[in-house]
């Protein structure tokens, strides 16, 4: 079993203020002041003549020590402060001496610090008012052990401190157990003398009843030796590995079409998890994956969890389907102005998408409106996928025309498509030059490319002339439209 443990800590500080005057003392308050001895019978609160003190601070884990003076006045020279950086006058000289009516700077010593104070027989004066405060080391926390091993499906653990608190704490302490399973704790005292303990009960719901790693998280109020409270937290952490095996085994994808993968993964807890062993059928390595598979027809896949703890092996399985991928007909070329169509695909009862389907279910395309160019349209049915290629063919006879009687133009315009050639009438030459006649007439002409695309375009002729045709002529050229009276 294996333990390890984090500390955390906070503070929450009480003040407790001492008041000394000067004398030959050693003091272990964390804060305080002290003034001169106030020991002059001619002048009340002066100092005497001929003092020799040795004031020593030194409060229990203190990291340091700082000292302001608030107001000083000794005869100079003769009366003095000096401050040794230690709990006697035999340390270094920490700061000082210090005499006349200049305030000393703030001093602070590492720990403990030793003041002392000299005047001669001659002049007195009114002294020196300081104070002190300490900082203290963290006190601390409690270390958290388990007097008892701990075993799979526990439902209540009991916890020894290496310090005693008091059997009220645990009440309002606050108490967690976490990890492979979180736990609801009921924290209760155990073997209370004088409302003071070091045993702890904890009522832990659903239990212990998985393997893996579990954090103890017991925060709770300690007061140090300066009376300051302190909110201190200790973190246990143990291992349970004698749960019995739970095995999982999982595909990404259980359905796959051929030429597909899946990926495989063993999820394992129980037992002993460092020492978990794992065997395939297929045949494949000691892994929990992930193990990527490409099969080219239904295979079940089975692995087998065993470790080095009592726990009996386990087993699961996993059937990836292999569906085989739907077939569409041939690539196919479609004109413009061609009717719709069906695509064919096998097997059917499959959806077609795409640019162009008009109808998902029946494959339906239209080419009507689309520009020239290849559409790749897909056909997919139980989560396989096949595509096709339609290709659709460019064809533009160009716009419906207006002429009048008996005149002559060339059907040919900017957007028609080239190379193709024309017909429909003994009036419309293959080059698409057309006479019109002297009588109203509908013509339809039609042009065909090499491929076989065609489209039409209709020529409305009508109109009569007079002899203002002259005028209309101009207007015409003018114009650029056929003009007819």
């Amino acid at each position: 079993m294996k333990y390890f443990l984090i500390l955390v800590f906070m503070c929450f500080a009480n003040v407790i203020f001492a008041q000394y005057t000067m004398s030959t003392l050693t003091v272990f308050d964390c804060e305080g002041t002290l003034t001169d001895s106030e020991a002059n019978t001619n002048n009340p609160g002066w100092y005497a003549h001929n003092e020799n003190y040795s004031f020593t601070i030194c409060p229990a884990g203190a990291i340091s020590i700082a000292i302001n003076f608030s107001f000083f006045e000794t005869e100079p020279q003769n009366d003095y402060v000096i401050i040794y950086d230690g709990p006697n006058n035999t340390f270094p000289i920490l700061s000082g001496p210090y005499s006349g009516i200049n305030l000393p700077p703030q001093i602070t010593a590492s720990g403990c610090v030793t003041i002392d104070f000299v005047s001669d027989v001659n002049v007195a004066s009114e002294g020196f008012d300081l104070s002190w405060e300490s900082q203290i080391s963290v006190p601390p926390p409690p270390i958290i052990s388990l007097p008892t091993a701990v075993n799979c499906s526990l439902s209540a653990l009991i916890i020894e401190l290496d310090q005693y608190i008091h059997c009220d704490s645990v009440l309002t302490a606050q108490v967690f157990v976490s990890g492979q399973l979180n736990q609801l704790v009921n924290a209760t005292a155990l073997n209370c003398i004088n409302d003071s303990t070091n045993q702890i009960q904890l009522s832990l719901f659903p239990g212990l009843n998985e393997s893996g790693t579990y954090n103890i998280s017991f925060q709770t109020y300690f007061k140090d030796d300066c009376d300051s409270i302190w909110d201190l937290t200790s973190t246990f952490q143990f291992i349970i590995n004698d749960c019995p095996l739970i095995v999982e085994l999982t595909a990404d994808n259980d359905t796959i079409c051929i030429g597909e993968c899946a990926d495989l993964s063993t999820y394992v807890i129980g037992g002993d998890a460092s020492s978990y062993s794992y065997s395939w059928n297929p045949v494949w390595n000691n892994n929990p994956g992930v193990w990527t598979v490409c099969p080219l027809v239904t295979t079940s896949y089975i692995v087998t969890v065993s470790d080095a703890s009592m726990a009996a092996s386990q087993s699961d399985t996993v059937t990836i389907v292999v569906l085989n991928p739907p077939i569409t007909q041939p690539s196919i070329s479609i004109c413009q102005t061609d009717p719709s169509i069906n695509l064919l695909a096998n097997p059917i009862g499959g959806w077609w998408l795409g640019s162009g389907i008009t109808n998902g279910n029946n494959g339906t395309f239209n080419p009507v409106g689309l520009s020239a160019g290849i559409y790749t349209v897909t056909y997919g049915i139980g989560g396989c996928t096949d595509d096709l290629d339609v290709t659709v063919l460019e064809i533009n006879a160009g716009s419906d025309i207006s002429a009048c009687f008996n005149t002559s133009f060339n059907l040919n315009s900017s957007v028609t498509t080239p190379g193709g050639i024309w017909s429909g009438c003994s009036c419309i030459q293959s080059n698409g030059n057309i006479t019109t006649g002297n009588n109203l007439a509908l013509i339809t002409a039609i042009y065909t490319l090499p491929n076989g695309c065609s489209d039409t375009l209709l020529v409305t002729v009508s109109g009569i002339t007079t002899q203002l045709m002259l005028l209309f002529v101009k207007i015409q050229v003018i114009t650029d439209f056929p003009l007819c009276l």
